[in-house]
């Protein structure tokens, strides 16, 4: 049975902290993680509606549109995600559990009863 997620704007959701810390999870060069780590530092924004000008403020979420690490940053922070959701349960083949199925932003959850979905999405949810 699966059960299909689709992460509306995931990636201007990916909180900069989450990034970083990824990164260092999987033994990305330290150099490399300070200077994404300073790309994403202090970036601000303001609002224009009409003629109103918000003031600035920083952002502290969403991977860059357009540049081409922004897949592979908001890849490694879903891995990790669905590594501490560590799943139980998934369709069995063969002797194997599909437990998901990842797509950009698109995950389709598999498990061959509601309850274990239901853990599913707890677990992901937490």
């Amino acid at each position: 049975m699966p059960w299909f997620i689709d992460y509306e704007k995931a990636f201007d959701l990916v909180e900069h902290a989450a990034i970083v810390q990824a990164l260092r999870k999987v033994n990305i060069n330290e150099k490399y993680v300070t200077m994404i780590e300073n790309i994403y530092k202090g970036g601000t924004a303001r609002i224009h509606i009409d003629n109103q000008i918000s003031e600035k403020f920083e952002i502290q979420r969403g991977v860059r549109q357009g540049d081409p690490i922004s897949r592979k940053l908001f890849r490694t922070v879903i891995e990790q995600v669905f590594q501490e959701a560590d799943l139980k349960y998934g369709i069995n083949i063969d002797g194997e559990y599909l437990r998901d199925l990842r797509f950009a932003d698109d995950v389709a959850l598999c498990a061959e009863k509601e309850e274990e979905m239901e853990e599913h999405l707890e677990r992901l949810n937490s």
